[in-house]
């Protein structure tokens, strides 16, 4: 099996009194009043993604398209703000489990 490192970049923004986390790479956003739990959350959405998508039969993350141009313009000008490693994390875990390339994600987070 090869180790497989990916970066998945993601946009922090306020909106309503909500943050929001927006995946580039991948279409995939989750919101939270509180701005600590957003890592977490955006790495449970891209684990249930892997999930449905290899329910149906599809390597994860094939069929989502990258996000809207916005959201890469927002990322942009944002300032980076960190870089979470998800490596020895349940992701990597269902990755395994799935037999599907070890997947050391990093994802980099950029406030607006």
């Amino acid at each position: 099996m090869t180790n497989q490192t990916t970066s998945i970049r993601v946009v922090v923004f306020e909106d309503r009194g909500w943050w929001v986390a927006q995946c580039l790479e991948y279409d995939l956003c989750t919101s939270s009043k509180n701005l600590n739990d957003l890592p977490k959350q955006i790495a449970a959405q891209l684990r249930l993604q892997m999930a449905l998508d290899r329910k149906s039969g599809r390597q994860p993350f094939e069929d989502l398209p990258r996000a809207p141009a916005k959201f890469w313009d927002l990322y942009q000008q944002a300032t980076p703000h960190a870089v979470v490693k998800l490596e020895g994390s349940m992701l990597s875990r269902m990755l395994k489990f799935l037999q599907t390339p070890c997947l050391q994600a990093q994802l980099s987070l950029a406030s607006s």
